[in-house]
C-alpha cells in the first residue's frame, strides 16, 4: 500500500463558509443523530439480556467493602521556594513557560495560596485556555445541557474558599456560558439554585437502559415507562423489575471523533485467512460449530423452496448474524446475535 492512499494532503483545500461555521462550533459539538434502528436492537438486546441475568442472579447478595478513611493532612506543608519565571524556546519556535512561587501552587483548575498564615483555593485558569464549555445546540439530552451550568456552580463554589471573590467568579462563568449560546432563563435557574452541602444520595439500585441519543430517544423512553408494568407483573422479572430503569445516553459522535484519526489500523491490520474473498457461508475449522454448518453462497426457504442468495462472507468467526436451526422434524428456529457465530 503506497503512501498517497494512506495520506491525504488537505494543505490546497479552502473551507466554504459552512465548514468554518461547523468547525467553529468546536471539536466536541455533536451534530444531530439520525435514528439508528439497528443499533437500537443491539441496546434493546443487550438490556434484554441484562434483564434476564438480573433475574437469575437476584438472589445473591454482594458483599460491600467497608469506606476508607482519607489520608490525614497533619504533615501537610508547601515545599517554600524563591518565586520566578522561566521561559525557553525550542528549534521549532514552541515557547515553554515555567512559574513557581513560594505563596501559590497551581495544580489542574485550583490555585493553591497562603496570605497571613491561611491557606485559600480559587479557580485557576491558564491564560491560553478557551472556552471548552458544551454548546446549547450541541445534540446531547436537554437534561444534561440544563444541568450544566448548575453543575460548574457547584464546582465553582467548592473550589473558591474566599466570598469576596465568589461573586466575579460567577460573573466570569455567566459569561463563559452565554457565549455558548445559554439562554438567562437556564443560567438565571441554574446560577440562583441553591448549593446543598454534603446531599444524600438515594442507594437504590436499578437496572440501567443504556443506549445513544438520537431523535428518538424520547420516543423510547415513554415507550419502555408506557409498558414496564408488563415486567412488573410478569412471573420471573417481577423480583427485579419493580422500579422503572435508569436509562443512561451515550455520546453520539462529536466533530473530533469524524473529523480527527489519530491512527491508521488500515495499513498494518493482519487479516485473518477466512476474511475476504468468496461471498457465502464457511468453516473456520476450529470450533464445534464447523460440523453442523450448511456452507455454500446459497440457501434454500424451507417451506416455499425459493432460494437465496448470502451476499456477504460469513463463516464461525462472523458476528452480528441472523442464523437458522433446522429441527429434524422440519421446522426451523430464526435467531440473531451479536457476538460471534461460535459463541452465540
Amino acid at each position: 500500500m503506497s503512501m498517497d492512499t494512506l495520506v491525504i494532503n488537505l494543505s490546497q483545500h479552502i473551507l466554504s463558509a459552512d465548514e468554518m461555521s461547523v468547525l467553529a462550533r468546536g471539536p466536541s459539538y455533536v451534530p444531530t443523530l439520525n435514528f439508528d434502528d439497528f443499533g437500537l436492537e443491539v441496546d434493546l438486546f443487550k438490556f434484554e439480556r441484562l434483564l434476564n441475568l438480573k433475574s437469575f442472579f437476584s438472589h445473591r447478595t454482594t458483599e460491600t467493602m467497608p469506606p476508607t478513611e482519607p489520608p490525614g493532612t497533619d504533615n501537610l506543608a508547601l515545599p517554600i521556594e524563591p518565586s520566578g519565571t522561566v521561559n525557553s524556546a525550542d528549534q521549532k519556535g514552541t515557547k515553554l513557560t515555567n512559574v513557581w512561587s513560594s505563596k501559590q501552587l497551581s495544580f489542574l483548575d485550583v490555585l493553591i495560596s497562603q496570605e497571613n498564615g491561611e491557606f485559600h483555593t480559587d479557580l485557576y485558569r491558564k491564560d491560553t485556555d478557551r472556552n471548552a464549555l458544551l454548546r446549547a445546540d450541541s445534540h446531547h439530552p436537554p437534561s444534561l445541557i440544563n444541568a450544566l451550568p448548575f453543575s460548574q456552580k457547584v464546582r465553582v463554589s467548592r473550589i473558591t474558599s474566599r466570598q469576596d471573590k465568589l461573586a466575579p467568579a460567577m460573573d466570569d462563568l455567566r459569561e463563559r456560558f452565554t457565549k455558548r449560546g445559554y439562554t438567562p432563563a437556564v443560567l438565571d435557574a441554574a446560577l440562583n439554585r441553591e448549593v446543598i452541602p454534603n446531599r444524600a444520595t438515594k442507594d437504590e439500585k436499578r437496572i440501567v437502559f443504556s443506549t445513544t441519543y438520537n431523535r428518538a430517544s424520547n420516543l423510547v423512553r415513554f415507550t419502555i415507562r408506557k409498558h414496564w408494568h408488563l415486567l412488573q407483573n410478569d412471573e420471573v422479572l417481577a423480583a427485579s423489575c419493580q422500579t422503572p430503569p435508569l436509562i443512561a445516553y451515550r455520546r453520539g459522535r462529536n466533530l473530533s471523533d469524524n473529523l480527527i484519526h489519530a491512527d491508521n489500523k488500515d495499513h498494518y491490520h493482519t487479516p485473518h485467512f477466512l476474511e475476504g474473498g468468496k461471498q457465502g457461508n464457511f468453516r473456520c475449522m476450529n470450533c464445534s460449530v464447523c460440523n453442523s454448518l450448511t456452507t455454500g453462497d446459497v440457501f434454500c426457504h424451507p417451506h416455499s423452496g425459493k432460494k437465496i442468495t448470502i451476499h456477504n462472507r460469513i463463516t464461525c468467526r462472523s458476528t452480528f448474524v441472523v442464523y437458522i436451526i433446522r429441527c429434524p422434524c422440519g421446522l426451523v428456529y430464526v435467531g440473531k446475535t451479536t457476538r460471534m457465530l461460535k459463541h452465540g
